[in-house]
Parts: C-alpha cells; sequence; structure tokens
C-alpha cells in the first residue's frame, strides 16, 4: 500500500508540474497559463461474466453495454442507438418480463438489479425506474452478491443467480423484494432459464469426478502418493519427491443441472457428468436441455510409470469445446449425449450436406 501510495504522489506531482514548484522558481511561467482539468474518474474492466447479455423485444434490441455501465437501445430495422439508459456498474444479463413492459438487467458489481420501463405510453419509457437489491443494514453487506442470470416464471415472479453466493434469489416482481432463496450445492451459479413451468439453474464451475490422487494409504489405484507425508508432515517440500497423478473417482460430487418446479420452487432433478465449465444453456419445446461447455481431459495424464505425462496423450488439448443434451422422461433425466465442436471432428456429428462441406472448404 505504501509503494502505491508513494507511486501515486509521484504521479500527481508530475502531472501538476511547474504548478507545485515554489513561487520563486516559478517567475518565467506565465500567470494566463491555463490549469488543466482533471481527468475524468472511471473504474477498471472488471471482466464480468455474461449470460444473456443481449435481447430482443418486439422491434428493439437491448444490449449490456458491460464497459459503459449502460443499456443500449437500438431500432432493428434501422440499427439506430434510440437509448443509452444508465445501469448500475457492470450490466452483464437482460430479462424481459413476460407481458414486455419492463426490462431487468443485472448488475454484477453493484449487487443489484435495474427496472427498466419499456411502455411506450409511460412518460419514463426507457428509463430506470426501480432498483432491486437486498442490504443488511446492521451488517452494512449485501445480501444480493454477484448476479447474473435472469428469468421469470411469470409477470409476478423472477429469478436471479447470485453467482458467489451459490443461491437463486426468487423475486416478487410487484414489491421488488427476495421471497426466498433457493440452494445451488456447486460452485457459482450464473445460467438460468425458465421454460415449461421449470427452473433450468446451471453452475459454472463443476467438476468431471477427477481428483488428485493423494491419500494416507497407497493402493495403487486411487491413491497413489502419501499426500499426509508430502503435504502435511513435510510441507516445506510441498511440490518435491512425488508425483501428483489425477484419478476418476466416482464418489467425487458433481452436480451440473439442477431443475426446479416453478410453482412449488423445489427440486426436481439433478444431473450429473455434463461438462467441467458449464457456460450457457437453452431448451427447447420438448423440454431437452443444450448445455454449452468444455470439459477438462484432466484424467488423460494417466498414471506415474504406465504412461509418459504430457501433450502427447492430450493431443495438444487439455479440454473438449462440446454441447451436452439432455433428454428427460417424466422428470428425470436420460443419459446425457455431447456434441463436438472440435474443428477435426464437428462435421462428424451432422449427416452429409452443405454444412460439413463447408467445413471442409
Amino acid at each position: 500500500m505504501k509503494r502505491l501510495l508513494a507511486g501515486f504522489i509521484l504521479l500527481v506531482f508530475s502531472s501538476l508540474g511547474v504548478w507545485l514548484l515554489p513561487a520563486r522558481d516559478r517567475k518565467n511561467v506565465p500567470d494566463d497559463r491555463p490549469i488543466p482539468s482533471p481527468a475524468e474518474v472511471g473504474h477498471p474492466s472488471f471482466l464480468s461474466p455474461h449470460f444473456k447479455p443481449i435481447v430482443v423485444h418486439q422491434d428493439r434490441l437491448f444490449v449490456a453495454n458491460t464497459p459503459a455501465d449502460t443499456v443500449d437501445v437500438f431500432e432493428t430495422s434501422t440499427n439506430d442507438l434510440l437509448a443509452r439508459i444508465p445501469v448500475g456498474i457492470d450490466p452483464v444479463s437482460i430479462a424481459i418480463r413476460p407481458d414486455g413492459l419492463e426490462v431487468w438487467v443485472s448488475n454484477h458489481i453493484s449487487d443489484s438489479i435495474s427496472v427498466i420501463d419499456t411502455n411506450s405510453e409511460s412518460s419514463t419509457h426507457l428509463c430506470v425506474i426501480d432498483t432491486v437489491q437486498d442490504i443488511d443494514l446492521e451488517k452494512r453487506a449485501t445480501n444480493f452478491d454477484e448476479p447474473v442470470g435472469i428469468a421469470f416464471a411469470s409477470n409476478q415472479k423472477a429469478y436471479v443467480a447470485l453467482s458467489s453466493e451459490n443461491k437463486i434469489a426468487v423475486i416478487d416482481v410487484t414489491s421488488r423484494k427476495v421471497s426466498r432463496r433457493l440452494n445451488i450445492p456447486a460452485q457459482d451459479p450464473r445460467a438460468i432459464s425458465v421454460r415449461n413451468g421449470k427452473l433450468y439453474v446451471l453452475p459454472f464451475e463443476s467438476n468431471n469426478k477427477t481428483q488428485l490422487s493423494g491419500g494416507y494409504k497407497i493402493d495403487g489405484d486411487l491413491v497413489t502418493f502419501n499426500a499426509h507425508e508430502h503435504s502435511i508432515a513435510n510441507n516445506n517440500v510441498l511440490s518435491l519427491g512425488h508425483v501428483v497423478d489425477i484419478v476418476k473417482h466416482p464418489n467425487v460430487p458433481d452436480k451440473d443441472l439442477f431443475v426446479f418446479d416453478t410453482k412449488t420452487d423445489k427440486l426436481i432433478e439433478t444431473v450429473d457428468t455434463l461438462g467441467t465449465l458449464l457456460y450457457g444453456l437453452t431448451i427447447d419445446s420438448k423440454g431437452s436441455v443444450f448445455v454449452a461447455q468444455t470439459d477438462a481431459r484432466n484424467h488423460i495424464n494417466g498414471r506415474s510409470g504406465t504412461k509418459k505425462h504430457g501433450l502427447a496423450q492430450l493431443q495438444n488439448r487439455a479440454f473438449l469445446n462440446q454441447i451436452t443434451r439432455v433428454d428427460f422422461q417424466k422428470n428425470a433425466a436420460k443419459k446425457p449425449s455431447f456434441i463436438n465442436l472440435e474443428p477435426s471432428t464437428l462435421g462428424q456429428n451432422y449427416p452429409a450436406g452443405c454444412f460439413r462441406d463447408s467445413l471442409r472448404d
């Protein structure tokens, strides 16, 4: 902190130049020289995560302009910018209320939802008319930390993914208050969607049942090094004298997709083995879920002494780019299937035709 403060003082002095010199040293400086205006204060790029930052409603396109802290509204027929609406810091997701009269935008850094009036007959058309947040006044802290995805169950009920809290906030649209919270026993829920009376929730940082192969008793299968000896008893040589393998373990928690009933907010189904990093989802009219994900190939490095650790086993790809499909039968998930997005194999997922031929070109 002291080093940063010293650097800041030096920068200020350098910027002000001769104006901070004693009067006797400024005698050759013209008295009418203008004093420069201070630069506008902004904020750094926080690189906040997006989920559905762009939506279309009738002839209007709404875009979360994250670095500008605005929602930009365009006319779809002419591409003209109609409005630039100031919201909170780092808007990352947009949702339209089912009746089309409001647009909600989540502000990831401000820990809030900005409510925009989209009623063309209203005097506050395309203005922020309310803010949804939850502040604990006694603790002086937010209970609405880092919102991302927004989804409406109806005109009266909305869901917001509180990514850092691993919860889904249920919002009463009329009062703008949090009525309850749904616990998500997985890391960083961001992407959410409502379809056919169901709420679908994806945690971004999922798992793929891989783990480091350390333990107390080496069995040559799931435990290939003594973790206590190397990481606890002699933690000063943590990275010396042993090889850390990565192995599959079927008992490692791997919860990737949570499905809730929007009438009762009760959990219906939990689905696993969909991928490692889960970016987004969409649901078709039949209830099939499609997930954009990358699946880390952690276990491909093999075991110490049996395979050489290196890129040869990984084929120069540390993870796979995939779309995961999950079909349901009576609310029970079927075994997921995968669409490979790797360039060399993409065409194999589709029948012969123009799309596959265009890839070859």
